[in-house]
């Protein structure tokens, strides 16, 4: 019997095609909420989860046109539904984007493990990505890993990620300890997989920890980093420094400056 958290939930399903349809009718019959089957490039409206019943290859484009909000999930490998029960008929496979072009040796090797691992289907590479086709990709995400092992600065990504409504787990390295602090946001150790995999198993038994994590993310970035807010705190930190600098005082020039001016003399 169907959970009552799926039973409740609005099941949509993409994609018109036999299997589709047959997945459509057999989880209605089976007493869920379901809308559809929905042609290609539906956005899922109004729906808790969203089954992507498309061929592999558009899988990634499909995925990007669903409302922020919804669990996506694809039927990759599904074959047939008979004689299956509708729980067993296909297995939800949760979508990783993969953005960014760091260490190529580094990159190819996360590629080599996708490939060992057979997830080919879960994670899509983007490469580097203009910044205005990022807003696209923080909607069709639910949760941003930030795992910086470096001392960053200010990590605008995060901070541009919690705005459009992700979750945020970080390392919490250099300036993200800021970020992380004022929104609250999981921590794990750098380069611990065990402990972010353990993050992430939590969020996905617990939907509801994911959107309380979001929340918090959203309110810190609106009240904590929006662009007027980071202003003032930069006008208020140069005015503190004007205050405790002796007035009338110039700092000695040095280097080509210095040099110039004993040459004028």
């Amino acid at each position: 019997m169907p959970s009552p958290a799926i039973v409740n939930a609005r099941i949509g399903i993409v994609g018109r095609g036999r299997l589709g349809t047959a997945l459509a009718e057999s989880l209605r019959a089976a007493g869920l909420f379901i809308e559809g089957p929905l042609g290609r490039g539906a956005v899922g409206d109004g729906c808790d989860v969203v089954v992507l019943c498309v061929p592999d290859a558009e899988i990634a484009n499909a995925a990007r046109l669903i409302h922020h909000g919804a669990l996506v999930g694809h039927t990759s490998g599904a074959t047939t539904l008979a004689p299956l029960a509708p729980h067993e008929a296909f297995s939800m496979h949760p979508l990783l984007s993969v953005v960014g072009a760091g260490s190529a040796e580094y990159l190819e090797h996360i590629k080599t493990r996708v490939e060992e691992l057979r997830l080919g289907n879960c994670v899509a590479f983007h490469g580097k990505m203009p910044h205005e086709q990022m807003p696209q990709v923080y909607k069709t995400n639910d949760v941003l890993i930030f795992s910086s092992i470096r001392d960053e600065g200010l990590p605008l990504t995060m901070v541009e990620a919690m705005l459009a409504g992700c979750a945020v787990v970080t390392t919490g390295s250099g300036g993200a300890m800021e970020v992380a602090t004022a929104a609250e946001l999981p921590l794990f150790e750098k380069e611990d997989a065990v402990a972010l995999s353990r993050i992430l198993s939590r969020f996905v038994n617990r939907p509801d920890e994911v959107a309380r994590v979001a929340a918090r993310g959203q309110r810190a970035a609106l009240s904590d980093f929006s662009f007027d807010h980071m202003m003032r705190r930069w006008l208020a930190t140069l005015q503190r420094l004007h205050d405790i600098a002796p007035h009338g005082h110039r700092a000695p020039a040095t280097g080509a400056a210095a040099v110039t001016r004993q040459a004028s003399v």
